[in-house]
């Protein structure tokens, strides 16, 4: 029977949180997990914030002013770029579960390939990058260059 060598992590924490060592699969996952996170924490403030109208016209126009501050716009910008990625990574996914993108399966050869996307999914995967990043782009766009209020 072969000995097992045993491999320490010289560097705790931070050589397990080490993002070099991570392929394009595992960025994505982990992109989509803190994306839905925030838009799950979003939710939540949302509810609160919504609930304050109870407390009267006054409550509620003293929590919209200090929403209205140019200092918040940053955060909303990361809202939408979260619910613009988690929205299009998850139907890519969808597609990948119904085998859609998945392509036709392989022989497990060591040494295995260092990632699991085939060529359509990963094509598939850059789209939504690019559609998040343009659909981001252009939210940064209204929110800080178009002037508020739209008129004509």
């Amino acid at each position: 029977m072969a000995k097992v060598r045993e491999v320490r992590n010289r560097r705790g924490l931070l050589g397990w949180l080490n993002p070099t060592k991570f392929n394009l699969e595992r960025w994505a996952y982990t992109l989509h997990r803190v994306t839905g996170f925030i838009v799950a924490v979003y939710f939540y403030m949302h509810v609160v914030v919504t609930g304050f109208r109870a407390g009267g016209r006054e409550v509620w126009e003293s929590i919209m002013a200090t929403l209205s501050n140019p200092l918040v716009h940053p955060l909303e910008l990361i809202v939408w770029g979260s619910l613009f990625y988690h929205g299009l990574n998850g139907i890519r996914l969808t597609l990948a579960e119904l085998g859609l993108i998945v392509g036709k399966p392989s022989r497990p050869i060591y040494p295995y390939k260092p990632t699991s996307l085939g060529k359509t999914q990963r094509a598939v995967l850059f789209l939504v990058m690019i559609m998040a990043v343009i659909l981001i782009i252009l939210a940064g766009v209204e929110m800080f260059i178009l002037p508020a209020g739209g008129g004509g």
